[in-house]
């Protein structure tokens, strides 16, 4: 198996790694069943494991490629290249710089370009139905208590272009399918296996990838155990009844298991963080992305790396006319981390609205 590339999406994860405690012997305790954690297996794939030396003269090779559309789907000559695309992009993540990225590709509309189209009809179509039939390959209809908010399968500032309308990525002789909670990956695939694929039909040939697990390890009646997945962060200010600015952030990593008698605490070791401050507003009880006139994304994050504190800042700069900033760092090895974002603006109605949540 080769760590660092495509294929170690599904395998590449975070364990929990349960802590012998000095005052009682590891076989004395109750049976444990330790679970695989994930908070997004994707979004540190490429940075959870060790990276291989590169020649040089390869690494000017890659940096040579083209990137090309195939059939309306970005393609990639092999997983290094791909890689190394999304490198540069993770460096350069000013929103225009971005979008004259994607524009340059003829016959190419991204996954978030998709969702920025969404006409009002389209909106209504969704709200009415509670569905996203017809819009699948970009975007997922989720519920939180009795909110509904339809949402991009990612809202990753990279991962969203790269992907497109169908969810769909070509690399190599292999294509893959990022949904919300899985990724698919269609083997030596051909039109033919791509329409299947994308008509729900999984094959022998299909790999899923699920990207979102959280499962806890199982103690006796005894133990105490405090939430260990509690990694995402959103805060919802709501205003004019139908409209919200909203922030929102996910520190990406593991989860150490520490036993302290029959007692179970959680510390955590983040690899790096996601964040995005949205505009949104309510069509028929379901929340959308909308443009408001002033849209910033600030925060701050705060990790040991073992020696001092290092301190991340975050300010994306004000977008007019925009419904998203978004965010994405990783900061080199697993750490102790927190932070806090804050999603800021004004509307159409020349007020200024923000929320704030921390870690």
């Amino acid at each position: 198996m080769k760590l660092g590339g495509i294929e170690s999406w599904g395998l590449c994860v975070s364990f929990l790694i349960i802590k012998q405690c000095k005052v009682m012997k590891f076989q004395s305790l109750p049976k444990v069943l330790v679970a695989l954690f994930v908070t997004s297996i994707f979004s540190i794939a490429f940075y959870s494991c060790k990276e291989e030396a590169v020649p040089k003269q390869e690494m000017e090779q890659r940096q040579i490629k083209e990137v090309t559309v195939e059939n309306g789907r970005l393609k990639f000559a092999d997983e290094a290249h791909f890689k190394d695309v999304f490198n540069s992009l993770m460096k350069n993540q000013n929103p225009i710089f971005l979008s004259n990225w994607e524009s340059k590709f003829q016959n190419y509309t991204s996954m978030k370009k998709a969702y920025l189209n969404l006409t009002d009809n389209d909106k209504l179509k969704i709200a009415e139905t509670k569905s996203n039939k017809g819009f699948e390959g970009f975007l997922t209809i989720i519920q939180n208590g009795e909110e509904i908010e339809a949402i991009k399968n990612t809202e990753h500032p990279i991962y969203s272009i790269m992907f497109n309308k169908e969810g769909l990525v070509l690399i190599g002789n292999n294509a893959y399918k990022f949904e919300y909670n899985r990724i698919l990956k269609l083997k030596d695939y051909n039109s033919n296996k791509i329409d299947a694929l994308n008509n729900g039909k999984i094959t022998n040939e299909v790999q899923v990838i699920p990207l979102r697990i959280s499962k806890v390890p199982i103690f006796n009646n005894n133990a105490k155990v405090r939430d260990i997945d509690d990694l995402d962060r959103e805060c919802h200010s709501m205003y004019s009844n139908n409209k919200a600015f909203a922030a929102y952030f996910t520190l990406y990593g593991q989860a150490e298991v520490n036993l302290f008698g029959w007692n179970v605490d959680f510390d955590g070791s983040f690899d790096g963080y996601f964040a995005l401050a949205k505009h949104r507003k309510r069509f028929l009880g379901v929340w959308f992305n909308s443009d408001t006139q002033s849209l910033r994304l600030t925060g701050q994050f705060l990790f040991y790396n073992g020696s001092s504190n290092q301190l991340v800042n975050i300010d994306s700069g004000t977008c007019n006319d925009c419904s998203e900033q978004a965010a994405a760092y990783f900061w080199g090895g697993s750490y102790p981390a927190t932070g806090w974002v804050k999603s800021s603006g004004t509307d159409y109605d020349y007020n200024y609205h923000e929320c704030q949540v921390s870690k």
